[in-house]
């Protein structure tokens, strides 16, 4: 399994597998907070559902199948938060033919996930938003609106 680690002060991604690692230097005074988010891959298409606990870690994972390209997501939370995992709710995939991920949560900032697809479409709370991806990272981001106490966001792939 591979996981996706946040770096909350450069925005930066990076995908490491279990047996890997990466060094850490800082200087004095100098801090950094990592969100980690494992990377599910399924053969076929699965669906289930995650829920968190303010005293558990927030690590999410949700994976199904696009015709023949697996989608690999991690939820990361709202990026303008140091402890962006805990806005994060639940993490679902659809279980019907479309390839949906649906994620709950609550407060306003803008919400980044690891995909290693484009998205076709983004709602937030229903509405249609348009979405940021980068492409050298596969980094997602739409902006969930400042006054937002809780928000249902539905990707389509």
């Amino acid at each position: 399994m591979d996981y996706m680690f946040r770096f909350a002060i450069s925005g930066s991604l990076t995908r490491l597998s279990k047996e890997e690692s990466f060094d850490v230097t800082l200087k004095v005074l100098q801090c950094e907070v990592f969100t980690v988010s494992p990377i599910k891959v399924g053969p076929t298409h699965h669906s289930f559902c995650l829920k968190s606990t303010k005293t558990e870690l927030d690590l999410f994972m949700s994976y199904t199948q696009v015709y023949d390209q697996a989608i690999q997501f991690a939820p990361i939370g709202l990026t303008n938060m140091y402890n962006s995992g805990g806005a994060v709710e639940a993490v679902e995939s659809s279980d019907s033919s479309e390839s949906k991920i649906h994620i709950r949560g609550r407060g306003g900032g803008d919400f980044g996930a690891y995909s290693n697809l484009r998205p076709k479409s983004c709602c937030v709370n229903s509405e249609d938003l348009e979405f940021k991806f980068r492409e050298e990272d596969k980094l997602f981001v739409v902006t969930i609106p400042a006054k937002t106490t809780s928000w249902d966001i539905t990707i389509s792939y």
